[in-house]
């Protein structure tokens, strides 16, 4: 494939939109799909190209140029935005903070005190990092003012992703680049290489199917056949930890209802087991053996969880192994951690064979985030994140009381409320589910550019509810960019 032309294409695109009478328009839907096509779901750039473009322009460099473009060209910069204005703030300072430890202790402090500074090399590895403070802040402004231009791409590029995934694998043609390594049997687990947002679609269905007055008509079909979707491409995956999380999903977005006060758990269960026939019958009608494949890992991940035999103990539950190599080196070096350390994974392999304990400690930390992070940063440097980790609890506490407390207002809005109800589960499952990978966000950079959009995006809904609530939704469409109930309905 000749990603030149890619390019080129990309610039066509830019230049119709600059031609545009209602250029703001154009902008919004522009930065959009530019944001998700950021975190690249399927993996088409990732994995047919490694992320490269040409010479070292990698896809994210051309998306986040165009994400800036277009804020600039929306006028949306100058738009000041009142409503919770103060908590995005405290944000946008704790990522700066951390942006400026991992930029000066991490990549450059530390490695120099221990011999293998490559401070060129981690500018060109990380600048993702560097580019999530500005793209936060942009989102924040588009979900406020332009959020009702998010959902049909999103929706969209999501499905595609998993169709052309799906097709790729029953037809041979390579639309997009499929993982296969092996559990049970040769090549038996099969995965995308990236799922950048397309992961929300199974939340975002079962919480349409748990929640009361929820989206209706030819909108709620469309997010139920991809949560359909991308149940059939976990099962695929036959990986235990995405299993447990659909387990996860099926009580913990229940209980996360419950405080709203919006949902139904009978009839939510009954949804989900009539909703649940259709990938049921697609494993059966394309991957028929994967129903015993699953069968058997639910048993195996069973039996670990419950410590039927030591045989059945995973070192990263346990903690043993090769984790105890990570241990000795946060035993070693507890404040600052080991910083950056400029090898490629291929090096680390062999560093691995070759039985040398950083190798071992390095790719064991890649299975159990938290102990990565600790290893990586030390202890100093996961001290403002943590008090970010913080901030997002009392703000999921604090958006769920006045969603409940104020659902009359947002009702008409039923997107905007299944989104933040996507990522209140998000920060949950954080915190309970997926407390292994702790942190990660702070030292890989794909992850925290996911993360500090996430949290714009959900400060964003925050502050749009926040102005129904304080002005009883009386506020002109005009001025703050919020869309009527008529105007969601046309979304599709």
């Amino acid at each position: 494939m000749n990603f030149a032309t890619l390019i080129i294409c990309f610039g066509i695109l830019f230049a119709l939109l600059l031609s545009y009478k209602w250029i703001s328009d154009g902008a919004q839907h522009l930065f959009w799909i530019a944001l998700i096509l950021y975190f690249d779901p399927g993996g088409f750039f990732s994995g047919f190209s490694d992320g490269s473009l040409f010479w070292r322009i990698k896809y994210y460099d051309v998306f986040f140029v165009m994400m800036m473009a277009s804020w600039i060209l929306s006028d949306l910069w100058k738009n000041e935005i009142s409503y919770e204005k103060h908590k995005f703030k405290f944000f946008t300072i704790g990522i700066a903070l951390c942006t400026l430890y991992f930029l000066a202790v991490f990549g450059y402090i530390i490695p120099n005190v221990y011999g293998y500074e490559d401070f060129l090399l981690f500018l060109q590895k990380n600048r993702q990092y560097f580019y999530c403070l500005p793209v936060m802040i942009a989102v924040y402004q588009f979900t406020y003012f332009r959020f009702d231009a998010f959902i049909k791409p999103f929706l969209v590029i999501s499905i595609c992703s998993l169709l052309a995934f799906f097709m790729t694998l029953l037809t041979g043609i390579e639309l997009l680049p499929v993982i296969k390594w092996s559990r049970f049997g040769e090549n038996d687990r099969i995965a995308l290489w990236s799922y950048g947002l397309t992961n929300w679609l199974l939340p975002m269905g079962f919480i349409v199917l748990f929640l009361k007055s929820s989206v209706k008509g030819a909108l709620r079909r469309i997010i139920l056949i991809g949560m359909a979707l991308m149940f059939v491409t976990i099962i695929l995956t036959l990986t235990r930890r995405e299993f447990m999380r659909v387990f996860f999903m099926l009580f913990s977005i229940p209980i996360i209802l419950s405080v709203t006060g919006r949902g139904t758990l009978a009839g939510g269960y009954r949804n989900v087991i009539m909703w649940g026939l259709i990938p049921a019958i697609l494993l059966f009608l394309f991957f028929p053996h994967y129903f015993g494949l699953a069968s058997n890992l639910i048993s195996e991940t069973s039996g670990m969880l419950l410590g039927a035999s030591t045989s059945n103990v995973d070192y990263r539950v346990s903690g043993e192994g090769d984790l105890n190599y990570v241990k000795q080196i946060i035993s070693d070096h507890p404040f600052f951690g080991i910083g950056f350390y400029p090898a490629p994974w291929e090096k680390v392999l062999d560093m691995k064979n070759s039985g040398i304990t950083l190798g071992l400690a390095l790719d064991a930390s890649n299975e159990v985030p938290i102990y990565g992070a600790i290893m990586r940063l030390g202890f100093v440097g996961l001290i403002i994140p943590t008090f970010i980790h913080i901030g997002i609890l009392m703000v999921g506490v604090n958006y769920l009381t006045m969603l409940k407390r104020n659902y009359n207002l947002i009702k008409n809005n039923p997107m905007e409320i299944l989104i933040g109800l996507t990522l209140v589960y998000y920060f949950f499952s954080l915190f309970t589910s997926d407390l292994f990978s702790l942190f990660l966000e702070y030292y890989h950079f794909p992850a925290f550019a996911l993360f500090t959009s996430i949290i714009a995006i959900f400060m964003g809904l925050g502050a749009r509810l926040a102005a129904r609530v304080s002005h009883h939704a009386t506020l002109p469409v005009s001025t703050i960019g919020i869309p009527t109930s008529h105007e969601q309905n046309k979304l599709l």
